[in-house]
């Protein structure tokens, strides 16, 4: 699984549950996507949020 904060590759995790903790300084709307592989499918999804992390 991949994780992107605005098209930038953030966190690569292989091994379930997949998760990335967001702990880096981010304020205002910002898009979110993963991307899941398996065999030779892809699969992504994505949501736009508004952030305040100091």
């Amino acid at each position: 699984m991949e994780f992107y904060v605005d098209n930038e590759i953030k966190f690569t995790d292989e091994t379930p549950p997949y998760e990335w903790q967001w702990n880096e300084f981010a304020i205002g709307w910002h898009e979110i996507k993963v991307v899941a592989y398996k065999n030779e499918r892809t699969a992504e999804d994505e949501m736009d949020v508004m952030v305040f992390i100091w």
